[in-house]
């Protein structure tokens, strides 16, 4: 990968990347284009894995405490749109709400509030319309004075998911973690999680 960042202009990022796989023969190249500055961040991305790109384009706009955005995508082999997602977000210090759509079907809104110094909870909702699915999540997560922090989790299928994290000492963290299925406790399936993160 090639990149080039702030020379053409403040805030552009342009960059080449070609990628090789040597077992398949399959070649790929990508070509992006960036530019952001305080209240403005767009994409322009170009995919090539045939003589035809997949066009990749995204843009989000701030003022204030707002924010808007919108992705999509297009295959130029086929004239065919692939994504086109759109979402508008309000955020203040310790409080962001934000209410999305994805490729006209899909409907997503979420909250996040920091209700004390420890304390951060968020919900999060999303309805299919292909599926007439929907999915709520809700989410906490406690911090401790010594730096450690206990995050749980609880979807309307009934699996809850946990950790727990902690530092046994500088640059060394260590992070148990669960995921229950409620409805069938007795019946296996259930997933236990260990993890080691050293940082220099």
């Amino acid at each position: 990968e090639v990149a080039i960042e702030d020379r053409l202009a403040k805030g552009l990022k342009n960059s080449f990347e070609i990628n090789f796989e040597p077992n398949t023969g399959k070649r790929s190249a990508k070509v992006k284009t960036g530019f952001k500055r305080a209240n403005v961040n767009t994409a322009l991305d170009l995919e090539f894995k045939t003589n035809f790109p997949t066009v990749l384009s995204s843009a989000v706009f701030g003022y204030q405490n707002f924010f808007a955005g919108a992705s999509v995508g297009f295959d130029t082999e086929r004239q065919k749109l692939t994504k086109l997602s759109y979402g508008a977000a309000f955020q203040v210090k310790d409080l962001s709400l934000y209410a999305g759509v994805e490729n006209s079907s899909n409907y997503c809104a979420s909250a996040y509030h920091r209700l004390s110094r420890g304390l951060e909870a968020g919900l999060k909702l999303c309805y299919s319309g292909s599926s007439h699915a929907a999915d709520l999540g809700v989410a906490a997560k406690y911090r401790l004075n010594d730096g450690s922090a206990f995050k749980l989790r609880l979807n309307n299928r009934s699996l809850l998911g946990s950790s727990y994290s902690f530092q046994v000492r500088d640059g060394f963290r260590v992070t148990m973690s669960s995921n229950l299925d409620c409805k069938n406790l007795g019946g296996g399936g259930h997933q236990l999680g260990l993890a080691f993160c050293f940082e220099p």
